[in-house]
């Protein structure tokens, strides 16, 4: 991937365009998550937990995603934030299909 050579050659600014430029062509649920995993790997935990938040108001329907709570649910709880990942957890079991959360369900 592009991002790994700007971040070898210590080109951070141009990484992180060429993470939200892919957002911006393909807003899907898994590059919402890569790039809320980057920006928390530099230790921006605002600007991920903002990109997580955006995925669920911008998606729609297609938000309702197993890997998409997950992933946020195990975020909060890395930052201590167990109250909002209970909200997160809840509001995923009681949304998405049972048959498409299974995993989700055996985490918590």
């Amino acid at each position: 991937m592009y991002v790994k050579f700007e971040e070898r050659m210590k080109e951070m600014d141009k990484a992180k365009q060429i993470m939200y430029r892919m957002l911006e062509q393909m807003p899907i649920v898994k590059i919402f998550i890569r790039v809320a995993k980057y920006e928390e790997r530099f230790n921006r935990i605002e600007e991920a937990r903002s990109l997580y938040e955006t995925a669920l108001k911008e998606l729609g329907p297609d938000a309702l995603d197993e890997n998409l709570f997950l992933a946020f649910t195990d975020f909060e709880i890395r930052y201590k934030e167990s109250e909002r990942a209970r909200v997160l957890f809840e509001y995923g079991i009681k949304n998405i299909p049972k048959e498409k959360c299974r995993r989700l369900r055996s985490k918590f």
